[in-house]
C-alpha cells in the first residue's frame, strides 16, 4: 500500500511546479521581492537624494535639458532616464518620499521578472523561480533598492529584457514577431545606456549569448547587432560632443594609491566580492581599504580564485554554455571594476547588481541537476529565502533616515569621509555644532581634497566668526573640483570686501559647471 504522506508531498510538488510555469508565478515573485522592501517606503530622502531629488529642479517639470546634463552637474554621470524617472515621481507623488520609494522597488521587480523570463528559456519553471527570487532578494541589493540614488544601476538592469527580447527575435517563426521583438531588445538596450555608462558592455555579452545558444542565427542576428552598434556611435557621439568627459578625479583612499596598488586591492577585493555573494553580511554602503603589502593574503587568495574561474571556463567551453556565459556575464561586468580605473570606492555592494545575475545563471544550471531531489531543493532554497528576507527588512530601518544610516555604517566603515561629512551634516542640523566640527574636520584629514567637507567645516568656522578660516576653506572646496554650496558662500564674501571681479569670474565658473542652479542667477543679480 503506498504511503499517503508520499503521495500527499508528491502531489503539492506537481502544484508547486504548475504554478511555475502559470502566470501567476510572475504575481509571486513580483510580491515576494516587495514584500520585505515594503518596509522602506516610510523611509526619508537622504545623501545623494537632496540633490537629485530635493534640489533638482530639472524633476519639477519636463525641460529638454534633462538630455543635455549630467546627473549632478559638472560631473560625468550621463544617467537622463533616471531623471525622467524621478520627473514622473514628482509630477506623481510631489515630495512624498514614499511614493518615490515605491517606484523604486517596482522598477527592481521589472528588472527581476526580465531576469526570471530570461531564466526560463533555458531552464525549467522550479529552477527558474527559485533562482529568480534569490536574485531579487538577495541583501546585496539593498544599498541599490534602498537608496533613490541608486535607481540608475537598477535601470541598467533594463538590458536583460534587451537579451530576452534578442532571444525572442532570433527563434522567432513569423518575420513580423522577428522585427517586433527585435524593435524591443533595441529599446531596451538604449534604456540601459541612457541609464548608466557601464551598459555599453551589453553587446559584448549579447554576442556571447548568440555564439553559445543561438548559433545557427547568426545571420539573422546581424541587423540587430548592426542596431546595436550604430546605438553606441550615436550615444558615444552625443556624449562627446555636448557633453565632454570632464578630468574630475575619484575620491577615495585606493584611488590615490599607485597603479600596482589598486590591481592588487581590486584582486582582494574579487574575494570579498565572491564572498559577500555567498555570505551578504554584515551591510554597509561604505568600503575602504588598500592592500598595501604584497605580502597580504586576501588578494592572493583573489588571483587563485580568479585563475580557478578562468580555468573553470576554459574547460567548460565546448561542454557546458551555461558556465560559460554565466561566468563570462559575472566577469565582463565586475573585472572593470577591480581598479583598472580610478573609482570612489574600494568595493561597494551595489556594483554587484548585474554582475550577479551572471553567478545565479551558473547556479541555475547545478540546481537544475538537483531539481529530482525536490524536498531538499525547495526546503534549503526556502531557508535561504527567509534569511535573506530577513537581512533586507532589518537593514531598510537603518535607511529610515540619513542619521541612523550614517551613524550605523560609520561603526563597521570608520574610514569613509563621506560617511564622516554625511554624519556631521546630520549634527548640524540636530544643531549639535560641535560634533558637527569634529566629523567635518575627521573627513578632512581622511581625505583633504573633499569639496563637501572642506565647505562644510568651513561653514562652521564662518559661524564662529572666524571669517579669514572659512573664506580659506571655500577656496579649497572651490580648487578641489569645484561644489557648488562653496561658490554659494564665497562670492557673497567677495562682494562684501568689494572684489567684484573675481565674484564675477567666480560666478561664471559656478554658472558653466551648474547651468540648473537657479542660486547663482539671483547671485549675479546682487552683484
Amino acid at each position: 500500500m503506498a504511503n499517503p504522506g508520499f503521495l500527499s508531498y508528491a502531489f503539492s510538488m506537481n502544484k508547486l511546479e504548475r504554478f511555475c510555469e502559470s502566470r501567476w508565478a510572475l504575481l509571486a515573485l513580483a510580491f515576494f521581492v516587495l514584500l520585505p522592501y515594503w518596509n522602506a517606503l516610510p523611509n526619508n530622502f537622504l545623501w545623494d537624494d537632496e540633490v537629485l531629488i530635493l534640489g533638482n529642479p530639472l524633476i519639477q517639470t519636463f525641460h529638454w535639458d534633462i538630455f543635455r546634463s549630467t546627473l549632478f552637474g559638472g560631473d560625468n554621470y550621463y544617467r537622463p532616464l533616471s531623471v525622467l524617472t524621478y520627473l514622473w515621481d514628482h509630477t506623481l507623488f510631489g515630495l512624498n518620499s514614499w511614493g518615490f520609494h515605491l517606484t523604486q522597488n517596482l522598477w527592481h521587480v521589472l528588472v527581476t521578472l526580465g531576469f526570471f523570463l530570461l531564466l526560463r528559456l533555458h531552464f525549467s519553471a522550479l529552477v527558474s523561480f527559485a533562482v529568480a527570487l534569490l536574485y531579487g532578494l538577495h541583501p546585496v541589493h539593498a544599498a541599490q533598492v534602498l537608496a533613490l540614488s541608486g535607481r540608475n544601476g537598477i535601470l541598467e538592469g533594463l538590458w536583460v529584457w534587451a537579451l530576452l527580447f534578442l532571444h525572442l527575435a532570433l527563434t522567432a517563426p513569423e518575420r513580423r514577431s522577428a522585427w517586433l521583438n527585435g524593435i524591443f531588445s533595441a529599446l531596451f538596450f538604449l534604456f540601459a545606456l541612457l541609464s548608466k555608462e557601464s551598459a555599453m558592455a551589453f553587446p559584448v555579452l549579447a554576442l556571447l549569448y548568440v555564439f553559445l545558444f543561438l548559433r545557427g542565427q547568426w545571420k539573422r542576428a546581424l541587423p540587430l547587432f548592426a542596431t546595436y552598434f550604430l546605438l553606441l556611435f550615436v550615444y558615444g557621439v552625443f556624449r562627446l560632443q555636448f557633453l565632454p568627459v570632464q578630468n574630475i578625479a575619484s575620491l577615495s583612499m585606493v584611488a590615490n594609491a599607485p597603479p600596482y596598488l589598486r590591481l592588487w586591492t581590486g584582486l582582494s577585493a574579487f574575494l570579498q566580492y565572491i564572498g559577500l555573494i555567498l555570505f551578504p553580511f554584515p551591510l554597509h554602503t561604505e568600503r575602504h581599504f588598500v592592500e598595501e603589502s604584497l605580502s597580504a593574503w586576501r588578494p592572493w587568495l583573489g588571483l587563485i580564485l580568479l585563475e580557478l574561474i578562468l580555468v573553470w571556463i576554459y574547460r567548460s567551453r565546448r561542454s557546458n554554455p551555461y558556465v560559460v556565459f554565466g561566468l563570462g556575464w559575472f566577469l565582463v561586468l565586475l573585472v572593470p571594476l577591480l581598479h583598472f580605473f580610478r573609482l570612489p570606492l574600494s568595493m561597494a555592494e551595489h556594483w554587484l547588481y548585474l554582475p550577479l545575475m551572471g553567478m545565479l545563471f551558473v547556479a541555475a544550471h547545478y540546481l537544475s541537476r538537483l531539481e529530482k531531489q525536490k524536498k531538499l531543493f525547495v526546503t534549503t532554497t526556502a531557508a535561504i529565502l527567509l534569511m535573506y528576507t530577513g537581512l533586507i527588512f532589518w537593514r531598510a530601518f537603518d535607511y529610515r533616515d540619513g542619521f541612523t544610516l550614517y551613524s550605523t555604517d560609520l561603526q563597521r566603515s570608520p574610514n569613509s569621509f563621506l560617511l564622516h561629512t554625511n554624519y556631521g551634516v546630520e549634527l548640524f542640523r540636530r544643531g549639535e555644532k560641535a560634533e558637527a566640527k569634529i566629523e567635518f574636520a575627521q573627513a578632512v584629514e581622511l581625505m583633504p581634497n573633499s569639496g563637501p567637507a572642506l565647505n562644510n567645516l568651513g561653514v562652521i568656522h564662518q559661524q564662529e566668526g572666524e571669517l579669514a578660516k572659512a573664506k580659506d576653506l571655500y577656496w579649497r572646496s572651490v580648487r578641489a573640483g569645484g561644489m557648488p554650496l562653496a561658490y554659494q558662500n564665497l562670492i557673497p564674501i567677495l562682494v562684501k570686501e568689494g572684489r567684484l571681479e573675481e565674484a564675477q569670474q567666480l560666478l561664471q565658473e559656478a554658472r558653466a559647471l551648474y547651468p540648473n542652479q537657479p542660486i547663482f542667477k539671483l547671485r549675479a543679480e546682487e552683484i
